[in-house]
């Protein structure tokens, strides 16, 4: 495109013409500000087009972004090179502007947006999938306590870290006592309303780094680090007493 001093268009391409939805003939003589850019009916920043900028200040301009609305399609995105055009004195007598047309860049833009959030989003919900995953493979379903191969793993764990260290570990064996005739007088559901209450109070009562495992139908074992002789058969009897007085005023 070609613009003289005062603006108007001197020369457009076939090409830039068919862009814009027009004939190169029917742009002559209109001014290239008046044409269909994105925003020229609304309130405009005072930023001049480039063109503007290079007839008034004899300079180029290079890579300025311009939208054009188009009726059939839509939005085009222009980056815009301006270069002004002297006489023989260095007087300005018109503009050279070319327009690269980066509509489709813009749109496979978006779309690789859009498909590294959609991405991202899968990406997360494996994540939490694996997580739920691992849960689920660590944990008796009845109760929410560690399974027993979960449970040995991480009192391995445990167990070398103490002796690496020399520090104290316990473990507290949790059996119910008479659960047989719980189940043979009241049935397995109310069998698994109390396995339930005991491993409630367990895992209501342990640290966050203490370990809750089921170790067979009605025992239980807790793994507690730190924690010494006298003050893990403290930590006991106190569970069992718990333990008693809730089972009393439930059952």
């Amino acid at each position: 495109m070609i613009v003289d001093e005062q603006e108007q268009i001197i020369l457009a391409n076939t090409s830039f013409a068919e862009k814009i939805e027009s004939s190169d003939d029917a742009l002559l003589g209109r001014k290239l500000s008046h044409l269909a850019w994105a925003g020229k009916s609304k309130k405009r920043e005072p930023e001049p087009f480039p063109w503007e900028v290079t007839l008034a200040e004899n300079k180029r301009r290079n890579g300025v972004p311009l939208k054009y609305e188009s009726l059939r399609e839509g939005t085009h995105t222009f980056m815009v090179n301006t270069a002004p055009i002297t006489d023989g004195k260095g007087a300005v007598r018109g503009a050279l502007a070319t327009f690269d047309d980066l509509t489709d860049l813009e749109k496979k833009q978006v779309e690789l947006k859009k498909t590294v959030t959609q991405l991202q989003t899968s990406r997360k919900e494996l994540q939490d999938k694996t997580v739920e995953l691992e849960y689920l493979a660590t944990r008796d379903p009845l109760t929410g306590c560690l399974n027993r191969r979960a449970f040995f793993e991480q009192a391995e764990f445990l167990f070398l870290e103490a002796t690496q260290n020399n520090t104290e570990l316990a473990c507290i064996m949790v059996d119910i006592d008479h659960f047989k005739s719980i189940n043979d007088r009241y049935g397995h559901a109310t069998g698994d309303k109390v396995i339930q209450l005991v491993t409630s109070e367990l895992r209501s009562h342990a640290r966050p780094d203490d370990l809750v495992g089921r170790y067979g139908g009605e025992e239980f074992c807790m793994i507690l680090p730190g924690v010494g002789c006298a003050d893990t058969a403290a930590i006991a009897e106190r569970l069992r007493t718990r333990v008693k007085g809730v089972s009393q005023g439930r059952f």
